[in-house]
Parts: structure tokens; C-alpha cells; sequence
């Protein structure tokens, strides 16, 4: 199934203009249609239209056209050139105001002499014929720009209608650039409406439109005009057949998707090679009402009616910290050659170094730097990965990796179980070399001597020992102060 459409688009501030000019007369538009359609519609009655006929409408500043065939019309046209360029023409050649050339102009079909005074104020006297001529020539260019816009196809017959239409010469001209006789043009005047009563006073080809246009007002067939108040604000628009919320807001020029909020900007980052993503608030939906009750864009709506939109307010942007994303990471605790350690990972955003509560940024690049082996961990505090390395007394790999409560050394611990003054005592010592200054670091023993004593005494299995003697498992050892 196909179908034939043709569109006439109007501008806004055409139907604006309309709207303010009554509206400062204190009138209102019932009905708005356009001038070829109206004057069409009484010229070229429906019983005329299975002809291939041209109503062309000449009026001060356009030329509108309407085209009939096969019991419809099937085209509009507009010529920007009419009347006006008659009169111009006129005024150029014999000097006269715009007002005054339209004077002489109009008394061609009434008079054989014509007086007027120019713009020098000379008065002057001339033959109609004469003025005929002064005008042939824009008479001939305004004919031939009505037959090009009918693409030079020659109707059956040319209906002109409209003031313009009474230029003299024109409906020849016609004619001659249609190539059609001169009988076949004609111009249709208030006398042909035999089916039209009162208004006696409108007469001629001009009153054709102004009584067309009152004619699709009465059967409803032109575009009404509806009132009604968006947020206060009146509105007019032109209505069809149902009016409905959307056509209110379109007509001031409220979107549609200013109702519904927009989603809050989301936020994704990278971190350690993986993507994560932080969603926005969701929008909040607006709300329409009509006359005080809630309603949706398809609410039909009357002439008259109160509309209030009350926008969609837009979700927030996602944001959020370092914290927020990153799950909770615990520090490495952990004993190195006797010393407790606690390390707390490093995080970088973007090559710098950040804390949990630095503020995310759209796209960035997130790294988690976290101690968890052995050469990691003894990089951190400084220390050499070159030498042997015990974790928990076992020698293992620099990639091993470490936990919390670990006990990490560079030498390994033996226990070594010794006698001290008559007690057994276990030692844990790095190495196997051991001598008695050693046993210094392990006892809680006075290294000034208490008041009476000066002299310290120090064996190993009852011989006298020195620093540097050395120990072994189960020696016994004598170590105190004498007077």
C-alpha cells in the first residue's frame, strides 16, 4: 500500500504574528487556513477538479497556486512576485510614492486619462494605454515566473483570482507563456459563487479568498486555534482533531525528556589491570499535572486547561575514594632477626602516591603495591636480598611469600640449653658460634656491679673464662659478681 502525501510546513512566527495582531485588536482566531487552500476551495469546486486546472491567486506580495487533477488537488505552489512589483515598477518610471503608483494602477480598468502628481510635485496627466505600456514589461516577467513554478506544463485552463489577477495584460501573458489560448485563462470574480449568499459588498477576484477563508472556517475544515497556560504562561498552538499534553509542551518548546532525569555520570577506574566501575544516581522521573490532577504526555487535553510540569531532576555523579573500591587490606606484621616489623601496602593513582581517603578520578590507573614475599619485604626495610634467608628457620626463595605473624632472618637460630648459676636455660642464637659476651644479650644480668662487689666471675664447666670463650650445648656456667 502506498500513499501521496503533500506537507505544507508553517512557520512559527507566521501563526506568532497572526496571534499577536488579533490579539491587540481584541480578536481571536477561530479557524487558520492558507490562502491557496481557501480560495481553491471556493474557485474550484470539487465537480471542476477531475480537470487539469491551475487556481493561481495573485495578491500584493506572493502569487499562491493551487493544482487540480483526477477529482483532487494535487499540488501548492507560491510565487514570491505579485501586484507589489506591478507598482513598483510603475512608481520607478514615473516617479511616484508607492501609495500613488497604486492609485494609477487601479484606475487602468476604470479610466482612459489618469492625473496624479509626482514626487517633485509636477502634475501630470496620462493615457492609460501609455501606462499600460510603462508596465508591460514587469507584467511579462511576473507571468513568466508563474509559468516556470508550473514547470511550463500547460493546464487545461488557468483560474486567477485575487486583486493582482485585474493587472491588464497579465491573463495574455499568461497565455503566451503557456502556450495556451487566451479564452482559456480566466479570472473568477464573486459572480461565479452561485452557491454563496450575503457579503454583497465583497466583489471581484479579490473577494474570492477573503470569502474561501470563511467557508473552511464554517465546515470545520482549517486548523483551530487552542489556549491553554503551560506553567503560567499561555500558550496557543493549532489543534487537529484531539490535543494532548505532548502537543502543549511541544508548542512551548518544552522537551519531553526534560521530564525524565538524566542518570548521574559513572566513574571507572583501573586497578591492578582490572576495571571497576562505580555507578550514578538514577534520575528522578517529573511530573505533569492538568488542571491540579496528575497526568502523562497521551492526557488529552481541552481549550483552556492549566498545565504544570515540574521538571525530572537528574541523578548525581558517581564519586567515591580510594577506600571505596579497594577491599579492606590488613598490614604486614611480621619479626626480622628479632626486630618486629609492620608494613602497610602503598597505593599509586596515577604514578602518585595516595592515601584511603583521596578523592577517585574518572579513568584512572590504580596500583596496589602490597609486601607479600620475601625479597618484597626486605627491599622495603632496607636490607639485602644477597644473603641466605630463613623464614620460620627454614631456608627458602627471595619469591616466597610471607604472612602475617612470620618470623624472617638472615641467620639461622639454634637452641643451645645451658647451666647459669645451677639453672638450665634454653637460648635461641643465630649461628653455631657462641661465646660468653653473647650471653650478655640474652640475661637480664647487671653490667655495673652491686654495692660491696668489684669482681666478676666467670667460668665454664669451673674453669675461668674470658669474653671470647666459646660456648656449647650443655655447659655449665658460673657468672657473677664478688667483693
Amino acid at each position: 500500500m502506498t500513499t501521496e502525501v503533500i506537507a505544507t510546513f508553517l512557520p512559527q512566527v507566521v501563526v506568532d504574528s497572526l496571534v499577536a495582531a488579533l490579539d491587540r485588536a481584541g480578536l481571536m482566531i477561530g479557524s487558520l487556513t492558507l490562502e491557496p487552500i481557501a480560495a481553491s476551495t471556493v474557485a474550484v469546486p470539487e465537480a471542476m477538479r477531475g480537470l487539469n486546472l491551475a487556481m493561481v491567486d495573485i495578491g500584493a506580495g506572493t502569487s499562491d497556486i493551487a493544482i487540480t487533477a483526477k477529482g483532487t488537488i494535487t499540488g501548492y505552489a507560491m510565487v514570491p512576485s505579485a501586484g507589489d512589483e506591478i507598482t513598483e515598477a510603475l512608481a520607478n518610471e514615473l516617479l511616484l510614492d508607492f501609495n500613488t503608483s497604486e492609485k494609477v494602477k487601479r484606475q487602468l480598468l476604470t479610466k482612459k486619462e489618469i492625473k496624479f502628481t509626482d514626487i517633485v510635485g509636477q502634475k501630470r496627466t496620462i493615457s492609460a494605454n501609455e501606462v499600460k505600456e510603462i508596465i508591460k514589461p514587469a507584467v511579462t516577467e511576473l507571468a513568466k515566473q508563474i509559468a516556470t513554478t508550473l514547470n511550463n506544463k500547460a493546464p487545461q485552463a488557468v483560474l486567477a483570482v485575487g486583486g493582482g489577477s485585474l493587472t491588464p495584460g497579465l491573463s495574455e501573458e499568461l497565455a503566451n507563456h503557456l502556450e495556451i489560448s487566451p479564452e482559456r485563462v480566466a479570472v473568477r470574480g464573486r459572480e461565479v459563487l452561485t452557491d454563496i449568499s450575503g457579503a454583497r459588498s465583497l466583489k471581484g477576484p479579490q473577494a474570492i479568498t477573503p470569502i474561501g477563508i470563511a467557508v473552511t472556517a464554517l465546515r470545520k475544515e482549517g486548523l483551530g486555534i487552542a489556549w491553554v497556560r503551560v506553567n503560567g504562561r499561555p500558550i496557543h498552538f493549532l489543534t487537529g482533531q484531539e490535543m494532548t499534553v505532548t502537543e502543549a509542551l511541544l508548542a512551548a518548546r518544552i522537551l519531553a525528556r526534560q521530564l525524565y532525569g538524566q542518570p548521574g555520570k559513572g566513574l571507572g577506574v583501573e586497578i591492578n589491570g582490572k576495571l571497576h566501575f562505580l555507578r550514578g544516581q538514577p534520575g528522578k522521573l517529573g511530573t505533569v499535572l492538568v488542571n491540579g490532577s496528575k497526568a502523562d504526555l497521551d492526557t488529552v487535553i481541552q481549550n483552556g486547561d492549566k498545565i504544570e510540569v515540574i521538571p525530572g531532576k537528574n541523578g548525581t555523579d558517581a564519586k567515591g575514594t580510594i577506600g571505596d573500591i579497594l577491599p579492606k587490606i590488613e598490614p604486614l606484621s611480621f619479626t626480622f632477626n628479632g626486630r618486629q616489623f609492620s608494613l602497610e601496602p602503598v597505593i599509586y593513582m596515577n604514578g602518585k602516591q595516595v592515601v584511603l581517603n583521596t578523592p577517585l578520578e574518572d579513568q584512572a590507573c590504580i596500583t596496589v603495591e602490597k609486601f607479600d614475599t620475601v625479597a618484597k619485604v626486605l627491599v622495603k626495610i632496607g636490607e639485602s636480598t644477597d644473603k641466605p634467608v630463613f623464614l620460620n628457620g627454614k631456608k627458602v626463595r627471595k619469591d616466597t611469600v610471607i604472612k602475617n605473624g612470620d618470623n624472617l632472618s638472615t641467620e639461622i637460630e639454634e637452641r643451645v640449653t645451658i647451666t647459669i648459676n645451677g639453672e638450665k636455660t634454653n637460648l635461641n642464637v643465630k649461628g653455631s658460634n657462641i661465646v660468653f659476651a653473647d650471653l650478655f644479650n640474652y640475661l637480664d644480668f647487671p653490667k655495673i656491679p652491686p654495692t660491696g662487689c668489684k669482681k666478676l666471675v666467670m667460668e665454664v664447666n669451673g674453669q675461668p673464662a674470658q669474653f671470647i670463650t666459646p660456648l656449647k650445648n650443655n655447659d655449665d656456667i658460673t657468672l657473677r659478681w664478688d667483693p
